[in-house]
Formats: C-alpha cells, sequence, structure tokens
C-alpha cells in the first residue's frame, strides 16, 4: 500500500526561500539555532529541536512551517 505524500503549500516554500536569503542576517542572529519561519519572520529560535516543535504544535498545529539550523560551521561532524 503506497503512502500519499503531502505537498507543502506555496507558503512554505515562500518562508523557505525568505529563510534562505536572508541566511547571513539570521546568523547574526541565531548562530547553531533551530528557527522556524512563518509569514517570513523568525517564529521561534531554540538550541534544542524538541523546543521548537513543541511550540509548533502548540501554536501552529496544522502548519507546515520551514525549520532550519542556523549554522555558523563551527562544528564538525
Amino acid at each position: 500500500m503506497s503512502k500519499k505524500i503531502k505537498i507543502p503549500p506555496k507558503s512554505f516554500w515562500d518562508d523557505d526561500r525568505w529563510a534562505h536569503e536572508n541566511y547571513q542576517t539570521l546568523l547574526k542572529m541565531y548562530a547553531n539555532k533551530w528557527v522556524a519561519i512563518f509569514n517570513c519572520s523568525v517564529i521561534c529560535a531554540n538550541e534544542d529541536l524538541r523546543h521548537v516543535k513543541n511550540f509548533l504544535n502548540k501554536k501552529f498545529k496544522g502548519k507546515t512551517v520551514p525549520l532550519l539550523r542556523i549554522e555558523d560551521a563551527s562544528h564538525v561532524y
């Protein structure tokens, strides 16, 4: 049985594009944090992804919101 894939809405892609276009600004403010973007604004930022996901589940349940890790390149994986 195949699983139906849900395609994110246009607003998701607009927010994702905005985040990448403004990455340098976000880096200055949110280095090494997870950020959630909605309506071309940061709605939550934290070092702990669980905190950001909990916030989204409480305040934005059902919305598809881009999550990005803003890396300052100081980490080695």
